[in-house]
């Protein structure tokens, strides 16, 4: 018996400067970390157990989706850094739960425009963190309309 928790992140990088003269970058990048480490701690799984055997601690397995936001706001170049802290998260996360068919999963949703909106890949799309890393970074920039109204 596994434990399957679900985890959604919104990759919104966008004025990052600005951003990090406001708000202490390390600071997010711990409540990030504190948060994985609380959802990827090892549980004791209570199944039947049969005499002589005994409780077994089990990390649990993880779906990971990431929300990554390709509006004109975002720019470019900023969109290609939200690409790299999510193939940052692919190694985290595995080295916590590892990924793979039987394991943790993760997906990727673009969202800008409700036209340009969609699914780059789903859960169990891919099952290894090379293959996961290399379509994240096949992900394009949609430059769509900014603002939640337009979804």
């Amino acid at each position: 018996m596994q434990t399957m928790k679900v985890f959604v992140v919104f990759v919104a990088v966008f004025a990052i400067e600005q951003a990090s003269a406001a708000v202490n970058t390390n600071t997010l990048a711990r409540t990030l970390h504190n948060k994985l480490s609380s959802l990827l701690k090892p549980q004791l799984v209570l199944p039947p157990v049969p005499p002589g055997r005994s409780y077994q601690f089990v990390t649990p397995k993880l779906d990971f989706l990431f929300v990554l936001d390709s509006s004109g706001s975002i720019t470019a170049r900023y969109f290609e850094e939200a690409k790299d802290v999510c193939k940052i998260i692919v190694d985290y996360i595995h080295g916590k739960s590892p990924i793979g068919k039987y394991g943790s999963r993760v997906g990727l949703i673009q969202y800008s425009t409700k036209s340009k909106t969609h699914v780059e890949f789903s859960f169990g799309d891919y099952n290894t963190v090379s293959a996961i890393k290399n379509r994240i970074s096949q992900v394009k920039f949609d430059n769509g309309r900014t603002g939640f109204n337009s979804l």
